[in-house]
């Protein structure tokens, strides 16, 4: 797949994967509700992790988005908020 796959196609799957995480994360900080629950739980795929044979750009943008909540702990922390992901078994 890595071969047959476009580069549009590629572009988009990293950007709905890991700019979908990032964008669903900034708009939570800034939502009032979210003020009521400061968790932010990122639901990632063990494709991040593990990889699937022909599915390079899903599998990086996977991993992406597993390693974004950590990466956004520091700052977001001090505004109160923890975000986390969770890989389901």
């Amino acid at each position: 797949m890595l071969l047959s796959t476009s580069d549009a196609d590629s572009r988009d799957v990293v950007d709905i994967n890991l700019g979908g995480a990032f964008n669903v994360c900034r708009v939570a900080v800034f939502q009032p509700l979210a003020r009521l629950n400061r968790s932010i739980i990122n639901i990632v795929s063990a494709t991040g992790t593990h990889g699937n044979v022909g599915q390079a750009s899903y599998s990086a943008s996977r991993a992406g988005a597993s390693v974004s909540p950590s990466r956004s702990r520091t700052k977001l922390r001090r505004k109160g908020f923890a975000p986390t992901s969770s890989k389901p078994t």
